[in-house]
């Protein structure tokens, strides 16, 4: 099911003044879009130094000409004025794209239980509307993959949620917060309003008194349901393996992430650039004979794109949940979470990729495992994690 996605400017938007009143602004990364305005001035500028070069060798040349000495090569001069050309229009649009995403901006104000937005667009076009506080739906809770190969991060969410999603707002934005969840829920207690979860198959909405409570604590109480079997056949997308003290989740195949991809040139480029210059040293060129160094090299320039070979792991290591990606000579271990801590587990939907993907929360972490597992097999994963949730002793 396609989600309507509401488009926030902000990429950080700490707000922790939650009340009936309150005012804030959502708007595109100032220093971000200060840097590369200012980027493209220089490639502006950077272009008309080459043009004024060109001219003056213009000027040489007339001069060389009326003296009778030899002219210059025209051809490598009237290419480089074409590529000074091109920097002054590369430059000219990037200033320009950059000053008006400076512009756009919502000014958010709630006051006396009124929502009042006042949007500049792209274009610099002024839309305002005003809406009352009850016509709003809750307080909803979403995450977001932004994925940036071993470099992903998880953008968290908190936005209050009206039926047409022009009108929903931002309240908090982040990437790395590990008070979100606590503070989800504590706008929603001010606000008193429903907490709701953003899942692929639509909106979740949680009462307030359901805050707060682990996914085993919900399942005594009969909210979530405990229909896994163990006799159950794994599916082939996934291989578990149970240890003597552990449980391995593995995603078969590897995961390729063009930003992995990129990641090992530029690794490969600086390895065979480091390398070559030692090679130029006296003293190694003596020291190592060049079979040695030939073979050195070749590992340097592969082993990069090692990157390009990871795989996602999860691993139930007593109380706890962790999350790993692997590649052949590395691991990183991305979050800890434990088990008897959990409060939900749902299908997400990433929008970039439109692909799905189980989201994990307690207050204090979030995981997201396996975006590139069939709907099927990530419905038979969310099963049997919420059975490993559901039988996790609690921990003093």
């Amino acid at each position: 099911m396609e989600q309507v996605i509401p488009n926030h400017y902000s990429k950080l938007l700490l707000n922790d003044n939650i009340g009936k009143n309150m005012s804030f602004t959502d708007r595109s990364p100032y220093l971000q879009s200060l840097l590369f305005l200012f980027f493209g001035v220089l490639v502006g500028l950077s272009g008309i130094y080459d043009i004024v070069s060109y001219e003056s060798q213009n000027i040489v040349s007339i001069f060389s000409v009326i003296s009778g000495e030899n002219v210059p090569d025209s051809s490598n001069i009237s290419s480089s004025s074409v590529f000074g050309y091109w920097f002054i229009f590369i430059g000219i649009g990037l200033a320009i794209i950059q000053f008006m995403m400076l512009r756009r901006k919502k000014t958010i104000v709630i006051k006396d239980g009124i929502v009042t937005v006042d949007k500049i667009n792209f274009f610099g076009q002024h839309f305002s509307f005003s809406e009352s506080l009850d016509n709003y739906i809750g307080l909803r809770y979403r995450t977001f993959l932004d994925s940036k190969g071993m470099f992903a991060k998880i953008q968290h969410i908190i936005e209050l949620n009206h039926e047409d999603e022009n009108k929903t707002i931002p309240l908090f934005i982040a990437y790395k917060d590990p008070t979100v969840r606590e503070r989800w829920e504590r706008m929603a207690r001010e606000l008193k309003k429903p907490a709701i979860i953003n899942s692929a198959d639509g909106d979740i909405i949680r009462p307030v008194e359901d805050l707060d409570k682990p996914i085993r604590i919900l399942a005594q109480e009969g909210k979530i349901s405990d229909d896994f079997s163990i006799q159950e056949p794994i599916p082939n997308q996934l291989s578990i393996k149970h240890k003597r003290m552990r449980t391995l989740i593995r995603q078969r195949g590897f995961t390729f992430d063009i930003h992995n991809f990129i990641y090992a040139l530029m690794a490969s480029a600086f390895v065979v650039i480091l390398v070559l210059s030692i090679k130029n040293s006296d003293l190694v060129s003596i020291a190592i004979s060049p079979t040695i160094f030939n073979s050195f090299l070749v590992i340097a320039l592969i082993t990069p794109f090692s990157l390009l070979i990871m795989t996602h792991r999860l691993e139930i290591n007593g109380k706890k949940l962790r999350h790993y990606y692997v590649w052949p000579l590395l691991k990183k271990k991305k979050a800890t979470l434990r088990l008897d801590k959990a409060e939900d587990i749902e299908i997400y939907i990433n929008p970039k990729t439109n692909l799905r993907f189980i989201g994990i929360n307690s207050d204090e972490r979030t995981i997201h495992f396996g975006e590139k597992l069939s709907d099927d097999t990530l419905f038979w994963l969310k099963r049997y994690l919420t059975h490993v949730f559901v039988t996790a002793a609690p921990r003093d």
